[in-house]
């Protein structure tokens, strides 16, 4: 009598319940996050069996890119670098460490460890990612516009003004051409080329880029999109260096409704936004006393 073996059954039937999750799960934009939000658990326990059975597949790294991404979004970072891990991993192991494929993911695993702060992993995987899609797709696509974008916030983020400052402004023109001066993407850029000049005390040339971004991304976006809270946060710090309280104060209140929505109380963003109101509010009440 033959045994079957009970490692390989369990393996394909794991593997077909990945398949169909990821068939399922679809990209995580924000419109799509609520499709996204009542699979997530689904979507989690199927990574944990991708990982488990050594599933090394084309739509099992589709399923943790996917997952990982939605749930860098909602400020879950530990789990998602576990997930982009393995998705690199596996991508490498099917394509090969230069094939193009890969740049998305070696872009996505360095945005994550850009915003933990680790800098010198991130610089090393965005030149990486940004090397393979130029190589692939020439210096004017869309997708290199990202990465300069990406790049440049690093730069910013170590405070390497005068690089992030020709990132960005090749990240702009290259989007101006490819996707037009009202794409959100172009305002997001917008924002932090903005926010860059605000870093470095240059508020003449901040305000009207925080202005256009914002109008921009209400538009195209809506006025409750959390990238549309980003750039109100934004512009309330601007406002408030300027000592304009009032508007400051109106604007973190603005960001913090749209980021309690849609990411909850405990998302990075939104504590982020309640730290700036706290400050602000504490600070009117200090000058009312003097």
């Amino acid at each position: 009598m033959y045994v079957t073996d009970r490692k390989t059954t369990w393996r394909e039937r794991a593997e077909k319940v990945i398949n169909r999750i990821n068939a399922a799960f679809p990209n995580p934009e924000f419109k799509n996050w609520g499709l996204c939000e009542e699979l997530i658990l689904s979507a989690t326990a199927a990574c944990e069996q991708i990982i488990k059975f050594g599933i090394e597949t084309e739509k099992s790294a589709q399923l943790l890119s996917k997952t990982a991404y939605f749930l860098y979004e909602k400020g879950k970072y530990n789990e998602a670098e576990l997930l982009y891990q393995k998705c690199l991993f596996i991508q490498k192991k099917i394509y090969g460490e230069n094939n193009p494929y890969i740049a998305e993911s070696l872009n996505n695993l360095a945005e994550l460890y850009n915003t933990q702060g680790k800098y010198n992993e991130a610089e090393s995987l965005f030149k990486h990612s940004l090397k393979l899609w130029e190589t692939a797709l020439g210096k004017n696509n869309p997708s290199i516009a990202y990465s300069l974008n990406n790049l440049a916030g690093l730069y910013n983020s170590q405070g390497r003004y005068n690089e992030a400052e020709l990132l960005y402004q090749r990240s702009l023109a290259i989007m101006e051409t490819a996707l037009g001066k009202n794409h959100p993407d172009f305002g997001l850029t917008l924002n932090n080329l903005a926010a860059l000049y605000h870093a470095q005390g240059e508020y003449a040339q901040a305000e009207p880029l925080y202005h256009r971004s914002l109008a921009i991304r209400e538009k195209t976006l809506g006025e409750n999109h959390p990238d549309v809270a980003l750039s109100l946060n934004n512009l309330a710090m601007f406002y408030e260096a300027q000592g304009e309280t009032r508007e400051a104060e109106l604007l973190y209140q603005r960001s913090l409704i749209i980021f309690e929505s849609f990411l909850g109380k405990n998302h990075p963003n939104t504590e982020t936004v309640i730290a700036n109101l706290e400050r602000l509010q504490t600070r009117k009440v200090h000058e009312n006393l003097i």
